[in-house]
Formats: C-alpha cells, sequence, structure tokens
C-alpha cells in the first residue's frame, strides 16, 4: 500500500511515573521576615524589590520613644541595683544578728531580686535590638533603630514607607535567598506509597516550555494534608539558575521501568 511503512515489534524499555504539580521554594533559613522590634516612625527605607542585599546590611531604620525608654530604664535599674545590693546585704547581717526585724530583710531581699530580674530583663532585650550595654553606660543613648538584615539574598517585598509609623509585629522587609532551591510538589493519598526517597522526577515549566530538567527526590513528608488529601514531596534540580521563587512547575515522578513490546518510533 502506498505511502505505508513497516517496522519490526522490539523490547522497548518503557517508564510508567506519577504526574504532579508544585513550585519553586526556598529552605526555612534561605527566607528572613523583617520587623522592628519596637514601635516607631520609619526615617529610612535602603533598599527596593530587586535588589542584592548582604547579610547585616541596614534595610530599614526607625525613629523610636520606646527604644529610648528601654535604654533609660536599663541605665536607672543599673544604678539603682548597686545600692539594693548593698542594703541587702546591710540587712542581711543585721538580721543574722536578730538586730532587725525579719520582715525588713525580706523587704530589702525582695527588692533587690526584682530589681536584679529586670535589669536581666532589659539587658536580653538590648541583646535583641543589638544594643551595646557598654555605649549606654557611658551616656551612649540612641534614638534611632539600624534593622539589619539577617540573612544575604534579594529584597522580595517592601512594605513601608518613609514617615510610616510601625510596631513590632509589622513586616517591614522579606528577603529571599534563592541558593539551594528546591521544588516542592503535591502527592496525592492515593499516590504517595509509590514515592521514595532517591526517585528521579522529570520537570517541566508550563510557562517556559523549552526548560527541561531531571532532578531527584530529597525528602516525603509525613502528614497527610486534611483539605488536598496530598503529601508535601522535595525535589531537588541541579540546574535552577534564572528560575525563581514561587514559580509553577509541572513533574513526573518516575516509578517504575519495564519491558515492553513496541514498534520504536
Amino acid at each position: 500500500i502506498s505511502g505505508l511503512e513497516f517496522g519490526h515489534l522490539r523490547n522497548i524499555n518503557i517508564t510508567s511515573g506519577i504526574s504532579v504539580n508544585g513550585y519553586f521554594a526556598t529552605p526555612p533559613e534561605n527566607t528572613a521576615f523583617i520587623s522592628s522590634n519596637v514601635s516607631g516612625k520609619v526615617i529610612r527605607v535602603n533598599f527596593q524589590i530587586g535588589e542584592k542585599v548582604k547579610k547585616g546590611s541596614e534595610v530599614v531604620c526607625v525613629e523610636s520613644i520606646e527604644f529610648l525608654e528601654i535604654q533609660r530604664d536599663y541605665i536607672a535599674t543599673k544604678s539603682s541595683l548597686k545600692y539594693l545590693e548593698d542594703e541587702y546585704e546591710r540587712q542581711k547581717k543585721l538580721a543574722d544578728q536578730n538586730v532587725n526585724a525579719r520582715k525588713v530583710f525580706l523587704r530589702a531581699e525582695k527588692d533587690y531580686l526584682e530589681s536584679k530580674a529586670q535589669l536581666e530583663s532589659l539587658k536580653k532585650k538590648l541583646e535583641i535590638l543589638r544594643v551595646s550595654t557598654e555605649n549606654l553606660e557611658n551616656g551612649n543613648l540612641l534614638s534611632q533603630l539600624s534593622i539589619k538584615s539577617p540573612i544575604e539574598g534579594y529584597i522580595s517585598e517592601v512594605n513601608t514607607i518613609t514617615g510610616e509609623t510601625v510596631d513590632n509585629e509589622t513586616i517591614l522587609i522579606k528577603v529571599v535567598n534563592p541558593e539551594h532551591m528546591h521544588v516542592e510538589f503535591d502527592v496525592f493519598e492515593k499516590d504517595i506509597m509509590h514515592v521514595h526517597v532517591g526517585q528521579k522526577v522529570e520537570l517541566s515549566i508550563p510557562n517556559a516550555p523549552q526548560i527541561q530538567m531531571l532532578g531527584d527526590i530529597i525528602l516525603i513528608g509525613k502528614e497527610i494534608d486534611e483539605d488536598t488529601r496530598s503529601v508535601k514531596v522535595h525535589a531537588h534540580f541541579p540546574d535552577n539558575q534564572n528560575l525563581y521563587v514561587g514559580m509553577f512547575v509541572q513533574g513526573k515522578i518516575l516509578t517504575e521501568e519495564s519491558e515492553k513490546m513496541a514498534i520504536p518510533e
């Protein structure tokens, strides 16, 4: 018959798989939501979306009365603690000698221990705010709090402007480091028993069909989502340059390879 071509049946390796959807994500340590630990007014925003930021760089500066008050309270508490400690020691000696009333000693002890705890609490607050207590003891109070990035990465969100009043719950900046990006797939409950660490995954990007990648499953969640009846599965793809966190992808988890008789294409 004209136009027909004939072939021969051969054994061909055919790989079956599970179709999945997912998106590019980063490990938790590669994402930072940055806020001010005190309320105040934003006086400086140093970065825009897309700019690279180094770890320890100032991203926002806030002017804060609350910040000043914490420093003032630390200095005042430290100043009074020495007197309270001396009074406590004096009353303790008198109590040991049965010279004073027991309640006088207990009051001195209470005042001293409360002041000591207050000083330690204020010291911890200042450590969180990255303020040197040594400078404070020299009388160098600060009215402006420099808020720094805890990681290196790129600015993905800027949620404030100069002059805005913020509190300690306001997320001012989001920084994302795209290094060690992986793909997070949702695998349905009916398929999860066929999935294991080390399996190969073929990946494609609907909005960039020219990109085809091959990776490996590295982590499998241990809980089924009640709403979607699916499990989170993480896969690593070595060549993920120029891709974006949150980008939607489609994948095929290769589960079984078998030989079947077929005519090669």
